[in-house]
């Protein structure tokens, strides 16, 4: 009998689990890919930047 009433509690729990981390992970991955977007930008950036002064002969 211990094995029909564990089973639905824990079907509901990883429903909700899933349910719950599912949107927050992507959310989560979404920001990171974006973060790091930013990071290659500014870096290539600043990297460019330090290129053009490099080549104008401000070191």
């Amino acid at each position: 009998m211990a094995e029909y009433t564990t089973l639905p509690i824990l079907q509901s729990v990883l429903y909700f689990y899933s349910g719950f981390f599912i949107p927050v992970f992507k959310e989560v991955s979404g920001m990171l890919l974006s973060l790091m977007y930013i990071v290659r930008m500014a870096s290539g950036r600043v990297y460019g930047f330090f290129s053009i002064l490099s080549g104008r002969g401000f070191r």
